[in-house]
């Protein structure tokens, strides 16, 4: 891979049925102004990337640098897991645009990540 845009292989991240139920569920959570209802969420559905990135910012509001950076640890293997086989992002020839609405969690996840390490 070069990084020639003109030969990069465009990725877009496509929730799964059970992903947008989750997510309906966090909004909903969300709308309550509930710390400890997203807590008990997260408990409910500990792998769903919203909660965890949620979770992460209370804990390290609180304090609890520990606890927030496992959450965003546990947030990065998740989006690790879902990776497309094709999906290389070191090899420099495949991109994950912005502008895909559902792509850019993926950008909130490593800008926390990097500004809590």
């Amino acid at each position: 891979g070069g990084g020639d845009d003109a030969d990069a292989s465009v990725f877009r991240l496509v929730p799964s049925d059970e992903d947008e139920r989750a997510t309906q569920r966090f909004c909903s959570v969300v709308q309550l102004g509930d710390p400890g209802a997203l807590v008990r969420l997260l408990q409910q559905q500990p792998y769903h990337i919203e909660t965890l990135l949620q979770v992460s910012d209370l804990l390290k509001r609180c304090g609890d640098m520990p606890r927030a950076l496992e959450l965003l640890e546990r947030a990065l293997y998740v989006f690790e897991a879902s990776w497309h086989e094709r999906f290389r992002p070191l090899d420099g020839d495949c991109r994950l645009p912005a502008a895909y609405a559902a792509n850019r969690i993926v950008y909130a996840l490593l800008h926390r990540y990097a500004s809590t390490l």
